[in-house]
């Protein structure tokens, strides 16, 4: 299983990366470590030393480092680890702060890195035996939106939900539809024709809801997305165009994709 080991480890690999006096026993120790424990340095990029005794003409280190099993190289061969000024690399590991534009740059860097898909390791799909629609099937799904399959979706959806960045909700579109319909059904017929959406139309609110009573780090909050009503609309039009003809594409091992099959027989 691949691993690595960070830290300060009071020692160097070679004369090389001590400016000073150095203790060719304790690089000999520090070597046979490594061995045994069968890891690699990764090459330092940036501030070389990151330890300092302080005194003139004094001592000058690269205590700091990460060793990682060799294969992660062989995986990444441009992978480094860059060094910080002295005065910045004290306790850098076990930081804290509660500076609003750090914890949300924290906050961001941990779903992101949650949520991607690297591109190493996205599933390939062979493409064979796929199945087909008929051009009925076709000519069914790619059919203009009318104005009842739409008002059908509006009425499906929960309108107590929290409104996303365009501030109305679903209630809102309910009880006004009379109003707005002829608006609406030219959004949808737009977007129809020319298969593209307004960026803006797919901006959302993101935020975060509690896990478990006591939150005690950024794994115990759920992200969740606001989304715009007139978004929310069109998905479940798209998504109903689709069910019609669900059972048509799927295979016998994605019945969890149809409404009302059991995964379990």
């Amino acid at each position: 299983m691949p691993w690595y080991i960070g830290g300060d480890f009071n020692s160097v690999l070679s004369e090389a990366k001590k400016r000073g006096e150095f203790n060719r026993v304790s690089i000999r120790n520090f070597n046979s470590f490594v061995l045994r424990m069968w890891v690699a340095d990764i090459p330092t990029l940036g501030t070389y030393y990151t330890w300092s005794n302080n005194r003139i003409n004094g001592l000058w280190a690269c205590l700091d480092r990460f060793l990682v099993s060799p294969w992660i190289l062989s995986w990444f061969p441009k992978l480094s680890q860059r060094g910080f000024p002295i005065t910045l690399s004290s306790k850098l590991l076990r930081s804290t702060s509660r500076e609003p534009g750090v914890v949300k740059k924290g906050v961001r860097s941990f779903f992101e890195g949650h949520f991607q898909n690297a591109p190493w390791k996205r599933p390939i799909i062979t493409g064979q035996n796929l199945k087909s629609l008929l051009e009925v099937d076709k000519a069914n799904l790619e059919h203009p939106f009318l104005e009842e399959e739409v008002w059908k979706a509006v009425r499906g959806c929960d309108g107590n939900k929290a409104s996303g960045p365009d501030g109305l909700n679903l209630n809102f579109i309910k009880a006004n539809w009379d109003l707005i319909k002829k608006d609406f059904m030219n959004f949808m017929h737009g977007f129809h024709e020319d298969r593209s959406l307004v960026r803006e139309l797919n901006k959302t609110f993101i935020t975060l809801i509690l896990k478990c009573e006591k939150p005690r780090s950024i794994k115990d909050f759920r992200p969740i997305s606001l989304v715009g009503s007139m978004y929310k609309v069109l998905a479940k039009v798209l998504a109903n165009h689709i069910k019609n003809v669900m059972d048509s594409v799927i295979g016998e091992t994605q019945v969890a994709f149809v409404k009302n099959r059991q995964i379990l027989g």
